[in-house]
C-alpha cells in the first residue's frame, strides 16, 4: 500500500492487481508442482499476536484502562456491578470487581474490555 498526501488530504493506492497479474503470468507451465507434498498454510491463529489480559480486579477505573491498554486492549466500556446503581459520570475512583475477557485470557490486540464498577466503599460480592 502507498500512502501519499494530495491538497491536504492524505490518499491511498493500491498496487496490488499489478503485482498479482504479474505472479499469475509466472505460473509454472502445467500448473503441476515439483514436489509432491501440499504447500504449508499457516493459519490465521498462528499469524496473529495474542497476549494475555492483565488482571485488574479491586484496581481503580482509571488504573485499570491504563493497564488494559498497555496490554493492547484498545476500548474499555464501564459497567455498574450492582445492576441498581448507576455509575457517576466520571467513574475514575470506582474499583473494579468483574471484567470481560477475563484475567489470563488471550487476546489479539485491538480487543474491546467491559470492566465492572463498585463505589470504592461498596463490596465486590
Amino acid at each position: 500500500m502507498l500512502s501519499f498526501v494530495i491538497g491536504g488530504r492524505a490518499r491511498t493506492a493500491l498496487l496490488c492487481l499489478p503485482v498479482a497479474l504479474a505472479l499469475t503470468a509466472c505460473g509454472s507451465g502445467g500448473g503441476k508442482s515439483a514436489s509432491s507434498s501440499p504447500p504449508a498454510t499457516a493459519s490465521a491463529d498462528s499469524a496473529v499476536a495474542r497476549s494475555a489480559v492483565p488482571d485488574v480486579k479491586g484496581r481503580t477505573f482509571k488504573d485499570a484502562i491504563v493497564v488494559l491498554n498497555e496490554a493492547g486492549i484498545a476500548s474499555v466500556r464501564a459497567a455498574s456491578f450492582d445492576k441498581n446503581a448507576k455509575l457517576p459520570t466520571d467513574p475514575d475512583g470506582w474499583k473494579v470487581c468483574g471484567q470481560d475477557p477475563a484475567a489470563g485470557s488471550r487476546i489479539t490486540a485491538g480487543t474491546a474490555a467491559e470492566l465492572l464498577l463498585a463505589a470504592p466503599s461498596a463490596a465486590c460480592a
